[in-house]
């Protein structure tokens, strides 16, 4: 979404024009998921909400819960409620 700010300024029928209310909508960030709750589904925001963590990048992102695997696992265990 280039611009949530636009997004959010839009009638609600262009926002569901775009994004339908019914839709399963998840939002993966290498940030903070701050914001993105405003679009994601309840528990569909994916990101890194915390800082000061140092290592090697796989192992990082694996402790973060941000690597392929674990983001994968998320959207399935969603996508299957």
């Amino acid at each position: 979404m280039p611009s949530m700010e636009l997004f959010l300024e839009q009638p609600q029928e262009a926002q569901d024009a775009l994004i339908p209310p019914n839709a399963k909508v998840f939002t993966i960030e290498a940030g903070s998921t701050l914001g993105w709750y405003r679009i994601a589904s309840r528990g569909c925001a994916i990101g890194i909400d915390s800082f000061g963590t140092s290592g090697q990048k796989d192992q990082v992102l694996q402790h973060l819960g941000f690597d392929f695997n674990t983001i994968l696992q998320k959207v399935q265990s969603k996508l299957r409620q």
